[in-house]
């Protein structure tokens, strides 16, 4: 049942896509983040795995 409360779903019409126009990459588990999702835009080049790609996980500075 849904709780009376509830306010969604929280995406009105279709999932955007990113400022180049591609469809966002999520992943679940991740594999970068094995312990919750992966998400990210393959950037301008529109190719996943290359220097551009936006994703919520980073490098380590350490």
């Amino acid at each position: 049942p849904q709780p009376k409360n509830w306010k969604g779903p929280y995406l009105k019409g279709e999932v955007p896509k990113d400022p180049w126009g591609q469809d966002y990459v999520y992943r679940s588990p991740g594999t970068q983040n094995p312990n919750g999702y992966d998400l990210l835009s393959p950037g301008p080049d529109a190719r996943e795995g290359t220097e551009d790609d936006i994703t919520n996980w980073g490098t380590s500075s350490n």
